[in-house]
């Protein structure tokens, strides 16, 4: 589970449009792939 801090980090590279990065931190806090994570960020993006 992410705490408010990294879910946060992640948003915010999400919102500016570095979705790689915020894909590679969620994986690095997390188990799930890169694809995975990239699917999350796209629906941080909605």
């Amino acid at each position: 589970m992410l705490n408010d801090e990294i879910y946060g980090r992640i948003r915010t590279l999400a919102k500016s449009g570095d979705v790689e990065a915020a894909a590679l931190a969620l994986t690095k806090h997390s188990d799930i792939s890169m694809k995975q994570a990239r699917e999350f960020i796209e629906l941080l993006e909605d």
